[in-house]
């Protein structure tokens, strides 16, 4: 492990003297998993605990809240923690009244996952202006197996003729009114760190904007945002840091997160 407070990474120098005497705990999407993996074998003050949860729970961002609640409740009894950083973003409202009773929450002030391989809110936004057709894909969204393509609608069309196996119409509806979901959409946006262990989803995600009728377009991500997370530098612009017992809110006024009851 390394022992010095600053640690040379792919992209440059990390200082992660602001986590030297903090107990702090990980609870992170998996869509980062193979960048966590790189990050944190050079981090010299590791979490107590790390965990990450299956992207596909974004489906049902209910569902995703309640298991997210329980796994806070469940990290801060076990490993007692001073701070749970929560590597994900509002997640379609997935996050609103997450809260802990012992440590404090930390969680990027972001709409999703992808501000954080763009390096900033600021630059997701900009990309959602300027490209508001593109799907965006990364390694972990890759990997998880959601995204638009053969596969995918192979899965979802064999899930309804099991439901409906004397129904073939149905299950043709049911195919165009999943599909429709899409239809904004005319290319594939991949973005990673660079990693050579990511080309290959990289060449995934490429065939897959083949069987869409895509373009296709790639870009070195931008790992500051990300870097700024795990090495706590949790400023209040880029961040929400929550006391015990409160919990998170949306806000409309552009920081996108906000302590419930607070303007």
């Amino acid at each position: 492990m390394p022992t010095s407070d600053t640690a040379q990474t792919d992209w440059g120098a990390v200082d992660f003297s602001a986590l030297r005497d903090t107990r702090w705990a990980l609870l992170a999407c998996d869509v980062f998993a193979e960048e966590l993996e790189d990050f944190l074998k050079i981090h010299p003050h590791p979490p107590v605990h790390r965990e990450t949860f299956d992207v596909g729970l974004h489906m049902v961002p209910d569902d995703m809240r309640q298991n997210l609640q329980a796994r806070i409740f469940h990290i801060e009894e076990t490993y007692r923690p001073d701070v749970i950083l929560l590597l994900f973003g509002l997640c379609g409202n997935a996050a609103v009244g997450l809260h802990a009773h012992c440590a404090k929450l930390v969680i990027p002030r972001t709409h999703e996952c992808i501000a954080m391989f763009l390096g900033s809110t600021e630059q997701y936004l900009q990309l959602k202006k300027e490209k508001p057709c593109l799907y965006f894909c990364s390694p972990g969204w890759n990997k998880s197996e959601l995204l638009p393509g053969q596969a995918l609608y192979d899965k979802e069309r064999k899930k309804y003729e099991q439901r409906y196996p004397d129904d073939p119409d149905m299950v043709d509806e049911l195919m165009e009114a999943f599909l429709e979901q899409y239809k904004s959409y005319n290319g594939y946006l991949y973005a990673d760190f660079g990693s050579q262990r990511t080309v290959g989803h990289m060449e995934s995600s490429r065939q897959k904007a083949k069987e869409m009728n895509w373009t296709f377009e790639t870009m070195r991500g931008n790992p500051a945002y990300f870097a700024a997370a795990l090495s706590g530098q949790w400023d209040e612009k880029r961040f929400l840091t929550l006391s015990p017992n409160e919990k998170i809110a949306p806000c409309w006024s552009g920081n996108i997160l906000k302590k419930e009851g607070k303007e």
